[in-house]
């Protein structure tokens, strides 16, 4: 017996080795050990103190309920050793890191700590005025916003001094940044967890502080934590929910909305938007109204005597009283009047109209979705008439271009896709047809012909509606399509390019429409071109009804069921009649037909090889025709100004359908076929070469299109030859690579670039002269900054075939992409005027 016990092995000293070994690994994680950490080089005590802290993260997120409130008293003497250290500074990472530690051992574990912890981060915060102790003061500032996110509720009693302790710090902050940002991210979480437990002297006290910082501080990060805890403020407690407050506060935003960092305008955005959201009111009147004016010569008022029976009037209440407490209520007008009314006024940056479309974009998203979906048409006419319709917008090309821009990303991207469920995108699509596209031309006296920017917008929203309605689209198909027709006929050329392109989505969604809508635009065209000696723009008529009959043909090969050989045949044939009698026509009448054809023509290429190569003989002829081979520089200096812009405005027409032709018919770029091609523009190249010096001011009637001179001419032409030459490059066979080598494809891009392209005229010299500072080469908007374009993404190469250097294998190409961020659109505002 005394044998077999003998043999038996100690059980119980291996459970006790095993224990103790648990206990030191647990210590190993939860204890720092400071005398090591300070023995190791200075290089190492960061990726130490890092180490540490992640395996302490690591570990306290794997305990369970009952071993974080065992373990949790000394894990919080661990954290508080951290925040005292004097060296390593911690750092951002680590800070993280230890706040995840506080905030998951609050929310799970046990809170009876809680006071405690919070008492001995005030002490860190209050500790002295020694500027070297801020990096400590910095982690006890982000530890305490943790601990109140996560257990603020029980913490309310200590609110009041904690909001102050974190105020005082602030004076003592003037030259850490990164502690000033973390004060107000820190009061941010106390005032969200507080909410309206928070009393009145201290958050008017951080309400104070916060509008200083936001306009007043230097950095960008601080005026964004500032922004975002007047946010918190609105939206969690009642105490600045008065006219006079928000008043207040709008002037800081807008002060806020000039900063030239995107994240303090975005914040600012937000702060605003909120205000905005919680004042709504559907049935409530505006409360910022325009005080009465006051007679100078009104006397005193006397008081009249009581009749008997009346009761006595009640003493009159404080006029400041009474001020502080008009509630702000806005009904949805008012609501967008306060941002157009700003948006508009000449003196606000390209900068504060990004921030201003972020802060509608935020308003929209944080009103219920049914208001949104029952106000769409006022919040449309809104977009249209205040922004777009201005006339301290319309005036400035680039600041109309990038409004239409922002209009477009409100209604398409945050309403039209985010907010409108389907039945929503119906409804809204049927109000722009029957509120706007079918008031032009003007039908009824009382209501007005929409404006040519208004039509701009509501087609760019219509056409992002139809596209993602699909076949449900077809039940407005009849009175879409007669509305469309219509604004065809509209004189400006950018509103036909829009309702084309609407056209081209409408008949792609409802292809049974296709053959109808192109015997309808080849019929009006047909009609229109008979009258081009009439006058009353028949000549515009002709390109729009042109350019819907393209944009409609260009839908045939993606719907081939629905599409007519027929239709495609009689307009080659009508465009070939209108090249041959161009020439006996009058200059300007000319001018309309043979763009007319060249622009039925160029969307005949989207019918693709199969139908192309039957005709592609008669192609090169025709083109051949219209980019001959330029005369000399003498006879060149012989012609007037409207006959060079006329061979100028051929040539940029017959371009635009070898473009075309490139585009679709990449099969059919053969050897033969792409040498006549590069011969052609060489031919044009060298005209642009014998061109005179372009002026500045020519005669309007020596011009062949109103709105272009022949320096704009030219510039066309320049881009259609460069976009020819690209598309060939990437297309044309190998054994023809050499070919461009005897081109002036390099003469003519050196040309463009060296060539002093920005010479402004007396009104924009006395503009710049006037406001000549600006923050970067693109707040010039000058539809060149200097020759510096925002398509440049370094130097991305693409070898031609065959070329023995080969391609960096980390370019990846241009990557841009056509909804481009709206902070985007300031930065690289020159991308709108390409």
């Amino acid at each position: 017996m005394s044998k077999s016990t003998e043999s038996l092995p100690n059980t119980n000293g291996i459970q006790g080795a095993s224990s103790s070994q648990d206990q030191t690994t647990k210590a190993s994680k939860t204890e720092l050990d400071i005398p090591k950490l300070h023995s190791l080089p200075s290089e190492q005590q960061n990726l130490y103190l890092l180490t540490f802290t992640l395996s302490l993260e690591n570990h306290v997120c794997s305990l369970d309920h009952d071993n974080i409130c065992l373990q949790q008293p000394q894990i919080t003497k661990q954290l508080l050793q951290i925040v005292n250290l004097t060296a390593p500074v911690p750092t951002r990472v680590i800070r993280n890191s230890l706040g995840r530690c506080w905030n998951f051992m609050l929310e799970k574990g046990d809170r009876k700590p809680l006071y405690e912890s919070i008492n001995q981060l005030l002490a860190v915060i209050n500790a002295g005025k020694n500027d070297k102790e801020l990096h400590s003061r910095h982690a006890a500032v982000y530890f305490l916003g943790e601990i109140y996110k996560a257990a603020g509720d029980s913490a309310i009693t200590l609110s009041n001094v904690s909001c102050a302790s974190l105020l005082r710090l602030i004076k003592l902050a003037s030259n850490h940044v990164g502690l000033r940002a973390a004060i107000y991210r820190a009061l941010k979480k106390l005032v969200g967890s507080v909410r309206r437990s928070l009393d009145e002297g201290t958050a008017k006290e951080i309400w104070k502080s916060a509008r200083t910082a936001a306009s007043g501080d230097k950095a960008a990060l601080v005026q964004a934590n500032a922004c975002r805890c007047l946010e918190k403020l609105v939206c969690s407690t009642l105490y600045f929910d008065t006219a006079n407050e928000f008043e207040a506060l709008k002037a800081t935003i807008w002060k806020t909305c000039d900063s030239p960092i995107a994240v303090a305008r975005r914040a600012a955005a937000s702060c605003l938007a909120a205000v905005l959201v919680k004042a709504h009111s559907d049935t409530a009147a505006s409360t910022l109204k325009s005080k009465p004016k006051k007679s100078k010569k009104s006397g005193p008022k006397q008081a009249s005597p009581l009749e008997e029976g009346d009761d006595i009037p009640s003493r009159p209440s404080s006029p400041a009283a009474k001020r502080n407490t008009v509630k702000l209520e806005l009904n949805l007008a008012d609501l967008l009047s306060q941002l157009s009314s700003q948006y508009v006024r000449s003196s606000t940056s390209n900068k504060a109209r990004a921030a201003i479309t972020h802060c509608y974009i935020n308003v929209f998203q944080r009103l219920d979705g049914g208001i949104v979906q029952a106000s769409y048409g006022q919040i449309a006419d809104h977009l249209f008439s205040q922004l777009l319709s201005s006339a301290s917008i319309s005036y400035d090309r680039y600041r109309l271009l990038s409004s239409r821009k922002y209009v477009q990303k409100i209604l398409t991207d945050c309403v039209g896709s985010r907010i409108l469920a389907e039945s929503g995108r119906l409804s809204a699509a049927k109000t722009l047809i029957n509120n706007v596209l079918k008031n032009y031309p003007q039908v009824v006296k009382e209501i007005a012909e929409p404006s040519k920017q208004t039509l701009v917008g509501a087609l760019s929203a219509l056409t992002s509606l139809i596209e993602s309605l699909g076949s449900v689209f077809s039940s407005l198909g009849d009175s879409c399509q007669d509305a469309l027709i219509q604004v065809l006929q509209h004189p400006s050329y950018t509103v036909q390019i829009h309702a084309a392109y609407c056209l081209r989505a409408f008949v792609f969604t409802c292809p049974q429409q296709l053959i109808h809508c192109a015997s309808i635009c080849m019929n009006n065209a047909t009609r229109e071109l008979g009258h081009l000696n009439t006058g009353h723009h028949s000549h515009r008529r002709c390109v729009g009804f042109a350019n819907g009959l393209a944009a409609v043909l260009s839908v045939s090969p993606l719907q081939p069921l629905y599409g007519s050989l027929e239709i495609s045949c009689r307009a080659l044939s009508a465009a070939t009649e209108l090249l041959k009698s161009s020439g006996k026509s009058e200059l300007r009448v000319s001018s309309t037909q043979v763009q007319v054809a060249w622009i039925l023509i160029g969307g005949l290429m989207s019918m693709g090889p199969d139908f192309v190569k039957i005709h592609i003989s008669q192609l090169l002829l025709l083109w051949r025709n219209a980019l001959p081979k330029p005369l000399t520089k003498e006879n060149t200096a012989q012609r007037d100004v409207a006959e060079l812009s006329y061979l100028t405005h051929v040539r940029e027409c017959a371009l635009g359908s070898i473009l075309a032709f490139l585009q679709s018919n990449q099969r059919l770029v053969t050897l033969d076929v792409s040498n006549r091609i590069a011969a052609l523009l060489e031919n044009t190249a060298e005209f642009l070469e014998s061109l005179p010096m372009r002026k500045k001011d020519e005669d309007p009637s020596s011009r062949i299109v109103p709105a272009l001179q022949l320096s704009d001419l030219t510039v066309m032409v320049r881009r259609r030859v460069l976009q020819c030459y690209t598309h060939l490059i990437n297309f044309r066979p190998a054994s023809g690579a050499d070919a461009l080598g005897d081109s002036k494809l390099l003469s003519l891009a050196v040309t463009l670039f060296a060539d002093p392209m920005y010479a402004p005229g007396s009104l924009e010299s006395s503009i710049a002269n006037s406001t000549a500072n600006f923050e970067s080469i693109w707040d010039i908007a000058d539809n060149c900054g200097f020759g510096i374009s925002s398509l440049v993404h370094g130097q991305k190469i693409k070898p031609l075939p065959g070329d023995e250097t080969t391609a960096d294998p980390n370019d990846s190409g241009s990557s841009g992409d056509c909804l481009e961020d709206i902070d985007d659109t300031v930065s690289r505002g020159s991308n709108l005027l390409k």
